[in-house]
């Protein structure tokens, strides 16, 4: 059957697969718990690869460097932050480990206001120098408005 579909409608399908890496799970719980504290922007920006591609809603980065001043444009009106991870779909593909991430974050914006939302986010990790790193980070915010 997928062998008389057009090409753009016959999909890849990952292996089916799960992070049995230990080290891989405790890089995915210790991304969210730094990206939820201020204060660790070194922290978070060696999270990615140098030529890394990262988007968070509308916000794009690419590289180290954009990545600095997309981490403090990330906080310019926040004052809080906390994600909820509530699933990782992880999938293997012949050159990469990827996989889609579900999750709730709330925030506490610089006025004071309470904001929630949905998240989902699509995920490329590689291992550098024998430690973890997103190569590709994507965000889709789910808000009944907006995030700020």
């Amino acid at each position: 059957m997928a062998q008389d579909a057009p090409k753009n409608y016959v999909p890849l399908y990952a292996t089916q697969d799960e992070w049995q890496d230990k080290e891989l799970q405790q890089f995915a719980i210790d991304f969210y718990r730094i990206s939820d504290n201020p204060e660790e922007n070194q922290r978070w920006v060696d999270s990615f690869t140098e030529d890394a591609i990262v988007q968070i809603g509308a916000d794009k980065a690419r590289g180290s460097k954009d990545l600095v001043e997309f981490r403090s444009r990330m906080w310019k009106h926040i004052k809080e932050r906390k994600h909820t991870v509530l699933k990782v779909f992880p999938g293997r593909f012949s050159d990469s480990n990827e996989c889609m991430i579900l999750g709730d974050v709330s925030v506490t914006t610089t006025d004071g206001r309470l904001k929630e939302a949905a998240w989902s986010a699509h995920a490329v990790v590689r291992k550098v120098d024998g430690q973890w790193k997103f190569s590709q980070y994507r965000v889709w915010l789910q808000t009944d408005g907006h995030l700020l």
